[in-house]
């Protein structure tokens, strides 16, 4: 909620620049979750095919698969890294726009590091990943869902 607050700058006579900071750190913060979606989604990736599973028992198999991750990992890179780089083509170095277009990297950083140290968690080693557990109760409980559904319908 505190962010959205930060909106009510816009009345002042800079809102135009203020609100340019909020776009541009919001563009990053997205792309770095994309790309950060796109990461975790390889490494389910690699631990299906350490395990040997096929993608095809899905409900849902994504075409192009992994390619299109690797596709969308690298372009949202070089979107995040060249956010910016109009500051650094002009003669005038302009620290307004070098810090709005690239406060998101710090900030995400800042946020990773300190769950890593606060929490602890662990990373999960692809051979240690684990596909089975609850996999029969989550089928039979929507197997279930759709027979109650089906009953209330009909």
């Amino acid at each position: 909620m505190l962010p959205g607050l930060l909106a009510y700058i816009s009345v002042n006579e800079n809102g135009s620049t203020i609100f340019d900071w909020l776009i541009r750190i919001t563009t990053v913060t997205i792309l770095i979750t994309w790309d950060i979606i796109l990461i975790a989604y390889m490494g389910f990736y690699q631990g299906l095919a350490y395990h040997g599973i096929n993608q095809d028992s899905f409900a849902y198999k994504a075409p192009c698969q992994p390619y299109t991750s690797y596709f969308g990992i690298f372009f949202f890179t070089i979107i995040i890294v060249s956010n910016g780089f109009q500051v650094f083509l002009s003669e005038s170095w302009n620290v307004k726009k070098f810090v709005t277009a690239y406060i998101g990297l710090p900030i995400f950083l800042v946020f990773s590091f300190s769950w890593k140290v606060f929490k602890c968690p662990v990373f999960v080693r692809v051979q240690d990943m684990d596909f089975t557990t609850g996999r029969r109760q989550l089928t039979m409980s929507k197997l279930h869902n759709y027979s109650i559904k089906f009953i209330t319908n009909f």
